[in-house]
């Protein structure tokens, strides 16, 4: 019944007695993992369902936004017109240090693709999950440049989470998404990686589960995927210049009237076969994250390279 009368005459006669505070703070283990992506050139991007400011200053004070770095808040909604086809008007609002040309008023449609443009300054944008679903229906290409450099996004719904993690994929980013609730299993799934950070029903969506419910796991997962990207490739490259070798050594034998006898078919299978890919399958991934990537293609010219250069 108390719902049902308004909050003035609820509040009214109140005596003030204090005000409690809540604060959710940074586990320890945030920052350093944060400056480890960081060095190795991997983009954080922060999804939330928090209040945008709330978010801004969680960002700051993990790293994710430099203290100098400038923040480009973007709202975006729908306009109504007189036919069916509604415009969208995206309104650009900036923090308190301004960038250099933009010192007068912005007015409606008229500087985003001058703020976009811009490489003088590092800036980040940030929006609330209105905002991105608005660009998402009607300003797709737009949306794809501020995701260039889109760091917060706030208010994000569950489909919102997962609408992002698209668009980021359509724009080639190999995408890895962590959370611990609910509403982050439409994203754990659509992301190329998925890591639970709990042992709730949000495991089930997620191809990783870290015992650790910190991100403190997302660079040792990218270490050994890396290392095991790396064992696969070399392991490839052996078999088949061992196989090329092999087929040498044996046709020259038949060439001079000679063949290998049962007895060295095993000691080479067994020697030369498996022991290489079982040692190269053994070797511990390397302790911190390189600024380079691996190859990620078997057709490529640094492996075509390596096995026709050794075969020559």
């Amino acid at each position: 019944m108390a719902l049902e009368f308004p909050r003035e005459e609820l509040e009214k006669d109140l005596q003030f007695l204090g005000l409690i505070i809540l604060e959710n703070s940074l586990k320890p283990e945030t920052i350093p993992s944060l400056n480890v992506l960081r060095d190795a050139n991997i983009r954080s991007i922060m999804i939330t369902g928090d209040n945008l400011l709330t978010a801004i200053t969680v960002g700051r004070k993990c790293g994710m936004i430099g203290e100098l770095d400038k923040i480009i808040t973007v709202e975006a909604s729908k306009t109504s017109g007189l036919n069916t086809n509604s415009e969208t008007h995206l309104k650009i609002e900036f923090s308190s240090i301004n960038l250099p040309f933009l010192e007068e008023e912005n007015q409606e449609g008229k500087d985003e693709t001058r703020v976009l443009a811009s490489s003088e300054t590092t800036y980040h944008f940030a929006m609330e999950g209105n905002s991105f679903e608005a660009l998402w229906n009607f300003e797709k290409k737009l949306l794809d440049k501020i995701l260039l450099n889109g760091t917060i996004f706030a208010r994000m719904l569950p489909d919102q989470k997962r609408h992002l993690i698209e668009a980021l994929q359509n724009l080639e980013y190999q995408v890895g998404m962590c959370g611990d609730g609910a509403n982050d299993c439409g994203a754990l799934k659509t992301a190329h990686t998925g890591v639970s950070l709990s042992v709730a029903e949000v495991s089930a969506a997620a191809p990783f589960t870290s015992s650790k419910f910190n991100i403190e796991c997302i660079p040792t997962l990218i270490r050994e995927g890396r290392a095991a990207l790396v064992s696969v490739f070399d392991t490839f490259r052996y078999m088949v210049c061992y196989s090329f070798i092999f087929l040498i050594a044996v046709l020259w034998l038949f060439w001079d009237g000679q063949r290998c006898s049962d007895g060295a078919y095993v000691l080479i299978d067994v020697i030369l076969n498996l022991t290489p890919p079982f040692l190269i399958g053994a070797t511990w991934a390397f302790p911190s994250l390189a600024k380079r990537p691996p190859t990620r293609s078997l057709i490529s010219i640094v492996p075509l390279f390596s096995i026709f250069s050794f075969i020559a």
